[in-house]
């Protein structure tokens, strides 16, 4: 037996295809409980509430004599794939509807987390855990009393108090706030992520994180002496030019930027620095009005103006994004070096409370794993389960297919299933630690049979043809394995209505910014509304909830009712 895998973009039937191999499984299955050798694993509980509903309300159907035209579809495919008369798989439907219904407990559709879980809660000896855990779902209670702990030892550990005591004088230097609580809050949150288990125990010890950071400081300094070189050029070619000569002024304040370190925002391009980047291209520096003698001067130095912002334009294409890199790393390195004894911190306090946070299950058993050559805390569970759905493949991540892969490869060698479904495209957004090469090797895999779900069910056919061409552009831009992702993606299109789609791009920074996407949003609405659809017909999306509360404080504010999580709150009536 092989690993089937589906790949599924949006709207391709993935929940129908998931619950047609389930059902398939289900009928054809000659045990008195088939559904207790099926295993789904879904990514929310939400999910898992869907799949549950749709099995036993598609089983309910086929049960009856006369079912609803809607289920059709699923149940002339199934009728046709296992050959079955309709009384074959109605008998079928109804033994193994009962059988869930008398069974309930062992209708295993749930989440990952659930599924370890039990497997915890069953082996907590072994993996020496208290037998009355509790498990906590809130991560910032925990992360707050750990730092809190690791400052509490500033004065009487020596190598510590000197690493935060530098790092607070770096963030001074930067002129940023000296507080380094903050920080340490918001990297402590990377322990409670996967890859924690992996990257901890990789950490270099403090002094080897210095020596590091001696060699990215010294690197810095070079690329920073050179932008004075550049900027003592350049300040010397307009030196007695009077600022107000110039387009804009655009020229000398570009110039005083490269003054300020750390530099931030100095490349020129089309979209940065655009007003030095057009005077360049159309050799036009000078200002209309500007005096005479100030166009003469300007005239006689475009050439050598030209010649050094093009040298600096090939230095910072090829050193610039180095150096923010560099910078970045440099500033991480203070706080990476304590992560370690964060963790410590952290682990004493679960301890004391006999607590376990939701994000340790998978690390848990991933650790036992590596430690022991039989996994045997999977004896009871892998006698149990032959066959496994696993929905959303993309977010599962390394340590979660891990753990679960010497459950698949026994039901494998059992001539049990595994049917996953996924979508790599969206492995970029990486919830909970999915990976792109994951998705692709195990695609590449001999022991998988890999095929594609190309017809689109939720979309209108302008919106199909955008998503074919924009994902065939975006093939051709890329290289490795993204082209591989975003090659051949073309969908067929089933609805019979046009859809619309519109791209808006606005040239605006900072508070304006915001203010014009606010107003943009609003005429969009009023726009659709004058087309005759109902507020009820928009939904409006955001990257987070910060977001949100702007855009229904605005819209609320004009007189467009709306309804969030963020609008319902006391505060913002």
């Amino acid at each position: 037996m092989s690993i089937n895998i589906y790949k599924a973009s949006a709207g391709s039937g993935k929940t129908y295809t998931l619950v047609k191999e389930y059902i398939k499984q289900l009928v054809s299955n000659r045990n008195n409980q088939p559904h207790r050798e099926l295993l789904a694993i879904t990514f929310t509980n939400k999910a898992s509430s869907e799949m549950k509903s749709r099995i036993i309300s598609t089983l309910h159907e086929f049960s009856k004599e006369s079912r609803s035209a809607s289920y059709d579809s699923i149940y002339n495919t199934l009728k046709f794939e296992l050959a079955y008369s309709e009384k074959q798989l109605r008998i079928k439907s109804k033994k193994a509807l009962s059988s869930i219904l008398h069974h309930y407990s062992f209708f295993s559709v749930s989440t990952i987390d659930k599924f370890i879980y039990k497997i915890i809660k069953g082996f907590s000896y072994e993996l020496e855990l208290p037998s009355n855990f509790e498990v906590e779902m809130d991560k910032d209670h925990i992360i707050e009393e750990g730092v809190v702990s690791l400052l509490d030892e500033i004065g009487f550990d020596s190598e510590l108090t000197k690493n935060l005591l530098a790092y607070s004088k770096h963030k001074t230097k930067q002129d940023k706030n000296w507080d380094i609580q903050e920080d340490l809050l918001r990297v402590s949150s990377e322990l409670f992520k996967d890859q924690k288990f992996i990257f901890i125990n990789e950490l270099m010890n403090i002094s080897s994180l210095s020596i590091r950071q001696k060699e990215l400081i010294k690197k810095i300094n070079q690329f920073e002496k050179s932008i004075v070189v550049h900027q003592a050029n350049l300040d010397n070619i307009i030196k007695g030019i009077s600022p107000s000569a110039f387009v804009y002024k655009a020229l000398p304040l570009y110039v005083q930027k490269l003054k300020k370190k750390p530099y931030k925002d100095i490349e020129i391009s089309i979209t940065n620095n655009k007003r030095i980047y057009n005077s360049l291209s159309n050799n036009f520096w000078c200002k209309k009005t500007a005096n005479i003698n100030d166009k003469n001067r300007i005239n006689n130095i475009s050439s050598r103006l030209s010649s050094s912002l093009n040298n600096l334009i090939q230095f910072l294409d090829i050193h610039y994004a180095t150096y923010r890199f560099n910078k970045t790393c440099y500033n991480s390195l203070f706080l990476v070096s304590v992560l370690g004894k964060i963790d410590e911190k952290i682990a004493n306090i679960k301890k004391e409370n006999n607590i376990v946070h939701i994000s340790e299950f998978n690390q848990i058993v991933f650790s036992f794993l590596m430690k022991n050559s039989v996994p045997f805390i999977y004896e009871k569970i892998g006698a149990r389960y032959n066959h496994y759905f696993i929905d959303e493949f993309q977010d599962t991540s390394i340590m979660q297919w891990r753990n679960l892969f010497p459950l698949v490869e026994e039901s494998l060698s059992k001539g049990g299933s595994c049917l996953i479904v996924g979508d790599g495209k969206q492995a970029i957004y990486r919830w909970r630690g999915g990976d792109v090469s994951q998705f692709l090797e195990i695609c590449d895999s001999k022991k998988a049979s890999v095929q594609s779900l190309n017809t689109n069910y939720r979309s209108g056919k302008e919106i199909v043809n955008f998503n074919n061409e924009f994902f065939t552009f975006l093939s051709q831009q890329l290289k490795g394995d993204y082209n591989r992702l975003y090659s051949k993606l073309n969908q067929k299109k089933s609805k019979k209505t046009d859809g619309f789609i519109e791209i808006s791009f606005l040239d605006h920074k900072g508070e304006q910014l915001d203010l014009e996407t606010l107003k943009l949003v609003c005429q969009k609405v009023t726009d659709v509304i004058n087309d005759g659809y109902l507020y009820s017909d928009i939904s409006i999306l955001t990257r987070n909830n910060k977001e949100i509360t702007k855009i229904a404080t605005y819209l609320t504010e004009n007189g467009i009712p709306i309804i969030s999580s963020e609008s319902l709150l006391l505060k913002h009536s």
